[in-house]
């Protein structure tokens, strides 16, 4: 069977480290009211190690990964601003993601410019503010992320706008991609759920579902002001492919689309970023996890070196393989650019290396190709979370 795809150099280094400085508290229902508050852990990481590690991390290489720091409220931290500039020193780009961003204030960003953060990532589940604002969990979010935008914006931070993609935020996608370019994003993140489900089911989306908004973000892609991105969809690789060589949404063939994007912003020329594969996040206690979704410890950064368990612990090399997959994308000639999201094996079997079940391709079954020998072993067992 053909393989599409090319090797990249994920290998020796991430191309993200998502630290984490503090656990996520947004409260889980439509009931919260304000924020919760942030408690510390006795296991944190202390005020040393924590600047201790940011120069470890500087061993990974040249180029240095984008460092973003995130968490539920890590700016009551004393060191946020420290950290932010002890890492922009060292030559990290710094980024602020996720709930973090709801909690700043003007000063405290203006402190964080200067300190030298090179962007925002401030989520946006729906133009509506009542149905964001359900979706996080928290009233109010949405009036304090949009405070946060113009805040960033009269500073002249870039902007990346994260949304959560549910069933029930699908209607309203059109109107927040204008609202997004209204509000002069320079990315749009749209994350996947991680919960493919029944057709009637709620919250989730059907694969069906996930197929057509992928080519509806690809559509929107060649038009738009800012640089779409899709986060536990890696398929979405397989939509650009697939509309470049003129296969359309209903499967008839037409004009391969040509991209409109310069070779180094092109979609399919980024890095392809996935759980353990250009992708590291370490925990507020100094645990390493290939993604914020597969919460399986590979190690602590207090007893071992980040830079080693990213290149040779088990679970991240076998995430880094796409020989070691299973199911259907152990199957799929896209296997190498795509993969499958590994968060949402993880999420729904319990084997990050399972097959993605939001995924809607079926790979044609090769008949020069012998059927996988089950009695084979196919690599190290896995570390259990």
């Amino acid at each position: 069977m053909k393989v599409i795809g090319v090797t990249r150099g994920l290998h020796e280094r991430p191309a993200l480290v998502i630290w984490e400085l503090s656990p996520d508290s947004d409260p889980p229902g439509p009931s919260g009211s304000g924020e919760a508050a942030s408690r510390a852990d006795p296991d944190d990481l202390t005020f040393e190690e924590r600047h201790r590690l940011l120069p470890r991390l500087t061993a990974f290489g040249e180029p240095l990964p984008v460092l973003v720091l995130a968490g539920g409220h890590p700016f009551p931290r004393r060191d946020a601003t420290a950290l932010t500039a002890e890492a922009s020193k060292l030559g990290f780009p710094v980024a602020l993601a996720s709930s973090a961003a709801a909690a700043l204030t003007t000063e405290g960003l203006e402190a964080l410019q200067d300190a030298g953060l090179a962007g925002l990532a401030v989520g946006l589940d729906s133009p509506d503010p009542a149905i964001h604002d359900g979706q996080r969990g928290i009233r109010g979010v949405f009036d304090r992320a949009m405070r946060v935008i113009q805040a960033a914006r009269a500073l002249g931070v870039p902007i990346e706008i994260d949304t959560r993609l549910t069933r029930q935020t699908l209607d309203g996608l059109p109107l927040l991609a204008s609202l997004v370019a209204i509000l002069g994003a320079v990315r749009w993140r749209v994350s996947f759920p991680l919960l493919p489900g029944p057709p009637e089911g709620e919250g989730s989306m059907t694969p069906l579902e996930c197929e057509s908004t992928l080519n509806d973000l690809h559509d929107l892609s060649l038009t738009a002001p800012f640089l779409v991105e899709v986060a536990e969809a890696p398929q979405y690789r397989r939509v650009i492919l697939e509309r470049r060589r003129g296969i359309r949404r209903d499967g008839r063939p037409v004009w391969a689309v040509a991209s409109r994007w310069p070779s180094h912003l092109d979609p399919l020329r980024r890095v392809p970023v996935g759980s353990g594969k250009g992708l590291l996040v370490i925990d507020h206690r100094g645990e390493v996890h290939p993604s914020p979704f597969i919460r399986a410890s590979a190690g602590s950064v207090r007893w071992a070196s980040p830079v080693a368990i990213y290149r040779t612990h088990p679970l991240f090399r076998a995430l880094r393989d796409p020989e070691r997959l299973r199911g259907r994308c152990g199957r799929c000639p896209f296997r190498v650019v795509c993969g499958g999201s590994r968060a949402r094996a993880f999420t729904v079997t319990g084997d990050p290396l399972a097959e993605d079940r939001l995924c809607l391709f079926t790979p044609c079954p090769d008949p020069l190709e012998a059927p996988p020998n089950p009695s084979l072993p196919s690599g190290p067992p896995l570390p259990q979370p």
